[in-house]
């Protein structure tokens, strides 16, 4: 049984992870999912997207809203969701869980189990094992939000990345061992804007949707370019510790090495701004490897991914719009499906009057 380090870093989008601003992290994931998406882009429903392998409207999580303060959440059950924590604990493993909010998901199997710590400095390595060490780095979420990000100008934005490279490499080298496997995962990637208070989480973006997932430690060299989803990360670390599976929507991507097909055609997005629609998701897509199309409330379109975002100033700014027919017509096809399916009628209605126009 190998012990595992998770390393999550918040608010840092995989297409901000270049040589030239983050060489270290670069180097350290192995085996690296380029084109790897968030389908719920914001902090707390992100992970519930990684821990439990599942949508949000699976999970619960339709709000922006702690669900420790969503009644709904508690009354309909999905405080006892199996997640991926619950697992590793349930087969041996010691979980520790080391972040400012380790204790936001105690509601949920194995989490008020876990070893807690809120370290205001990278901690020190677990003395047991074999153990799942989950630790939420939060420093470059600190570099680039709240009154601090009103002060940071784009063209500053590669030398925070610099900076936090350094941080997070000086810290890998402390505590990695030979036959660990450390696994590097970001909750969602950071917008700027104009005239608009969306840092992150409310829009999407592929600056905002586009996340890590990176694995070192399991003798595979190889940047993936198919589409993954951050649910895919449970049933994925299932697979490469404890050959283990869960009932999730998510996939084992290490299939891909053992010549099985993996249907991932397409992932679902969700989010929306807080202070606009505080109780239910806004914005919806659909998001292809190469194409995206987004539905909200005042229009639809279909964005074509031409190049990857490489530098601050394009942080805001998306593919090229494009009105291709079958691309809408798939779009809404799979959205519609979605929002039917999960009882979003309100969403639904409103993406039919737009079709009807």
């Amino acid at each position: 049984m190998r012990n595992i380090i998770w390393l999550s870093i918040d608010s840092l989008s995989d297409i901000h992870v270049t040589p030239e601003t983050m060489p270290t992290l670069c180097d350290l994931l192995e085996l690296r999912f380029c084109n790897h998406v968030a389908c719920t882009p914001y902090t707390s429903a992100s992970w519930y997207n990684q821990i439990t392998g599942k949508y949000a409207q699976d999970i619960g999580y339709d709000r922006f809203s702690l669900a420790g303060c969503n009644d709904i959440f508690f009354h309909k059950g999905y405080h006892l969701q199996s997640n991926v924590i619950q697992l590793f604990k349930e087969a041996g493993y010691q979980t520790v869980l080391d972040s400012f909010y380790a204790d936001w998901m105690d509601w949920l199997p194995g989490f008020a189990q876990s070893n807690k710590i809120k370290s205001s400095v990278f901690p020190q390595r677990p003395k047991c094992s074999p153990f799942l060490w989950v630790f939420h780095y939060v420093g470059l979420h600190h570099d680039t939000t709240d009154k601090n990000r009103v002060n940071l100008k784009r063209e500053l934005y590669p030398a925070v990345l610099k900076k936090h490279d350094k941080i997070i490499g000086r810290w890998v080298d402390a505590v990695y061992q030979s036959g660990d496997i450390l696994v590097i995962t970001s909750d969602h990637g950071v917008t700027w804007v104009p005239g608009l208070d969306e840092h992150h989480g409310a829009t999407l973006y592929e600056s905002s949707i586009r996340t890590l997932f990176g694995i070192k430690g399991i003798d595979w060299q190889w940047n993936v370019t198919a589409l993954s989803r951050n649910i895919d990360v449970a049933p994925t670390l299932l697979a490469l510790a404890l050959e283990q599976k869960m009932d999730c929507e998510g996939v084992d991507l290490i299939k891909i090495y053992n010549n099985e097909a993996i249907e991932l055609d397409y992932a679902i997005l969700e989010t929306g701004s807080a202070w606009e629609t505080p109780d239910f998701h806004s914005r919806f897509g659909v998001r292809w490897v190469y194409h995206k199309y987004v539905f909200d409330w005042t229009s639809e379109q279909v964005l074509a991914l031409t190049k990857p975002i490489l530098h601050p100033e394009y942080i805001a700014q998306d593919g090229t719009p494009n009105r291709s027919n079958s691309y809408l017509r798939a779009g809404r096809e799979i959205l519609g499906s979605y929002l039917a399916s999960h009882g979003l009628e309100r969403q639904y209605d409103k993406l039919q009057d737009v079709i009807a126009k």
